[in-house]
């Protein structure tokens, strides 16, 4: 049984486009400039565990070995549709912040 990753609902845009495998199909390649939305998170070993993302819009389950994309390609959204901050520096504050309740709780 495939382990699961972190399931979510975040809307994103992608920032970086470009370098993509050429095994994933253009009509599933993410595109700068669009928005998509992040349903789950995972570590992906084979990339020297970088963060991943699976997309609701692109289904890249018959791409393997890339069945999730870099996190690093997008930037979350405001409400107002403006990049925030992109999604890899945003999982560092999380992991940081995680790691230092985790300090006060013990």
């Amino acid at each position: 049984m495939e382990k699961q990753g972190t399931p979510v609902n975040i809307k994103v845009v992608c920032v970086n486009d470009k370098g993509q495998p050429d095994e994933i199909p253009y009509n599933k390649r993410i595109i700068k400039g669009k928005k998509y939305t992040i349903i789950e998170f995972r570590v992906i070993n084979q990339q020297n565990r970088a963060m991943g993302v699976r997309l609701a819009e692109i289904d890249l389950t018959d791409c393997f070995p890339y069945v999730f994309f870099l996190a690093s390609r997008f930037g979350v959204l405001t409400d107002k549709g403006e990049v925030m901050e992109e999604i890899e520096e945003l999982l560092t504050k999380i992991e940081q912040e995680s790691e230092e309740l985790v300090e006060q709780l013990n």
